[in-house]
């Protein structure tokens, strides 16, 4: 999801983005309320790992700055995630993923 989420392209929010790979998975996979609940900060953790990652690669080598190039794709979506109201990022999922007539945990 966080992958995508770098890939979104021009028009879409990243929620969006999300919100179909989610519709895609739940197509296949069922998952409980608790587990879709926890999804937007598992994704702020990857977010963070990769981050830390990219700058502990930065300082071991300050010539390397693909770490630094990527973390200036990381930063906004972290920060959309971070202060957008988890249940306005959960409403926007749950919207996309009914439109495709797929079951969204409620229970």
């Amino acid at each position: 999801m966080v992958y995508m989420m770098l890939k979104t392209p021009e028009g879409w929010s990243c929620d969006e983005m999300v919100g179909h790979v989610l519709a895609g998975y739940l197509s296949q996979v069922q998952l409980t309320k608790a587990e879709v609940d926890i999804l937007p900060l598992v994704i702020l953790a990857r977010f963070t790992q990769i981050l830390i990652f990219g700058y502990h690669m930065f300082s071991l080598d300050p010539s390397n700055q693909s770490a630094l190039v990527h973390a200036r794709k990381v930063w906004p979506h972290l920060l959309h995630l971070w202060q957008q109201p988890v249940e306005s990022t959960l409403s926007t999922w749950r919207q996309i993923v009914l439109r495709r007539n797929i079951a969204f945990p409620c229970n």
